[in-house]
Formats: structure tokens, sequence, C-alpha cells
């Protein structure tokens, strides 16, 4: 195995009881992004080497946090004051970054990103180019996927599942067993549950609550309001 960091005993910091060691670069790593971390140059924090793969392109910089038995591997970036605890994975080439965290048993892969403050724990997924921002919440065994964003204040859990061009943002909750996919935007307190499917060009937003197993579809505008049962509108 050729070597692409060591851990620096003289620099170290706590992070949940435990002691995390500052990485430095043995040789000149090439990230995915074609820029170049030196020989020498000093990253981020990891508890041990199983924290981040010696092997791939894979690197934790500036003051991030890997630790517990969180595993970043392949060609993942942690950069920023971002933490990856627990048993955690980010793989491919997913990058989280600024003081985003990814705990419990989430998964982060494929182009995927997480940044600002969001957080993905629980069995959560977020993968392929999906993007989860601001003060964003996926948890529980929600999916985040293909090109779907997240940002702001939006929770996603249960077996809620995003996906395609879909964006959900303000203060909107996806639970339970959601399925939000297309162009939807779910926006401002809205919330869709149940068994609900919110999919086409439809927008939920405002005070909507869509839940049971209604579907929103076409370009339905939802602002207020309750659509439960089998509710059909477009």
């Amino acid at each position: 195995m050729n070597q692409k960091y060591e851990l620096l005993e003289d620099e170290t910091k706590e992070m949940d009881e435990r002691l995390l060691y500052r990485i430095r670069a043995v040789r000149d790593v090439v990230l995915a992004s074609g820029s170049v971390v030196k020989a020498g140059t000093k990253g981020g924090f990891i508890e041990k080497p199983s924290n981040l793969a010696q092997e791939g392109k894979c690197w934790v910089g500036d003051n991030a946090c890997v630790y517990g038995e969180a595993q970043v591997y392949d060609d993942a970036l942690v950069l920023g004051s971002a933490m990856v605890c627990d048993r955690a994975k980010v793989y491919g080439m997913a990058m989280i970054r600024d003081k985003a965290k990814v705990q419990d048993d989430a998964m982060v892969y494929g182009g995927a990103e997480v940044f600002v403050s969001a957080q993905i724990y629980g069995y959560a997924m977020v993968f392929d180019d999906a993007w989860v921002e601001g003060s964003a919440r996926v948890c529980a065994l929600a999916r985040v996927h293909e090109r779907a964003w997240v940002e702001g204040d939006a929770f996603i859990s249960g077996r809620a599942d995003v996906h395609g061009d879909a964006k959900v943002e303000g203060k909107a909750r996806i639970y339970k067993k959601a399925d939000v996919y297309d162009d939807v935007v779910v926006s401002g307190s809205a919330k869709v549950h149940g068994k609900a499917v919110v999919r086409g060009e439809a927008e939920v937003h405002g005070s909507a609550d869509v839940f049971g197993s209604a579907t929103i579809h076409g370009d339905a505008d939802i602002s207020q309001g309750k659509v439960f049962g089998d509710a059909d509108m477009h």
C-alpha cells in the first residue's frame, strides 16, 4: 500500500471523548478535481487509520473531523469544519463541507454534496448528484438522490424518497413513505407524508398538508388546506 498520510501525535483534539489526530500528506495526493494536496500539507483530524483510506483520492482537509467507526474512501472529500462520525460512510466522489455533519449509520456517496450546516443521520442515504444544504436534515430511512436538492430548514425523514429534480426548501417536511420526484417544488411550511406522491411539475407550498394516498401531479399548485385519502389533483 502506498501510504499517503500520517498521523501527527503532537496535534490532537478531543471530540465526544475521543482523541483525534491531525493528518499530514507524506506524498502528493491528486484529488478527483485535479487539484493536488502537496506532500507535507496538513489536513483535518481523524481518530484512526480506518477512518480515511490510504487508497484512492479521498482526503480530510481543513479542520474537518472523522472518528468512531466512520469511513471515508474512494474519491470522497470532507472539508471545512465538517464532521463524519459513528458508523457513517462517505465514498464515491461525495463531498461533505462547511459545518455539515454525517453520523449514525448514514451514507453519502456518488457525486452527492452536503454542506453549510446540514445534517444526515439515522440510516439516511444521500447519493447520485443530490445536494443537501442550509440547516436541512435528512434522517431515519429517508433517501435523497438523483438530482434532488434539499435546503433551508427542510426535514426529510421516515422512509421518504426525494429524487428526480425535486426541490425541498423552506421549512417543508417530507416524511413517512412520501414520494416526491420529477420537477416538484415543496416549500414554505408544507408537509407531504403518509403514502402521498407528488410528481410532475407540481408545487406544494404555504401551509399545505398532503397525506394519505393522495397524488399531486401535472402542474398542480397547492398552497393551503389538506389533501388526503385517495385524492388526485393535477
